[in-house]
């Protein structure tokens, strides 16, 4: 895991970054790092979303990395085998639209220091509306609402 997360790490480094104070939840994961494990994923969930869908991806990876059942680091979260799409179906991360990036990355840094309100209702799970997943329709799993192209789900069911 750590592999995945440095390799990926390495190519996000960009502009400096301001640390957010107070941030525990980081861990052994470097801000920098984290920061930039959020970045990349609202940049390749939601760029082509609303503000409100980009913020609403970001706050299903705090939700998770505050969930028991979750890594508790941003960038364990982002990099959980077959989570995220763009973590396994791309071969080169590197960002290609910096307006999008600059972007995602206020996004990211607002979201992680809690400046925001959560719009998907505690969601742990989103889909885009173009595809079905199985566990859409799995026991517990219900719909929190739809923003943009994203449809977004919580769990009550039995953790296995």
């Amino acid at each position: 895991m750590r592999k995945t997360i440095n390799k990926f790490a390495g190519i996000f480094s960009a502009l400096s970054i301001v640390a957010v104070a107070g941030c525990t939840w980081v861990g052994v994961v470097d801000f920098k790092e984290t920061v930039d494990c959020m970045t990349a994923n609202i940049y390749h969930e939601a760029r082509g979303e609303p503000l409100k869908g980009q913020y609403a991806v970001a706050h299903v990876v705090m939700n998770r990395v505050h969930h028991k059942q979750f890594p508790n680091s941003v960038c364990e979260v982002v990099f959980q085998p077959k989570q995220f799409s763009w973590t396994h179906t791309i071969n080169d991360p590197r960002p290609r639209d910096y307006k999008a990036w600059n972007q995602a990355k206020k996004i990211a840094l607002e979201v992680m220091h809690g400046d925001t309100p959560d719009y998907t209702f505690d969601a742990i799970y989103y889909h885009a509306d173009y595809v079905d997943p199985w566990w859409a329709k799995a026991d517990g799993m219900f719909m929190t609402r739809t923003i943009g192209r994203h449809i977004f789900y919580n769990f009550d069911g039995v953790w296995e």
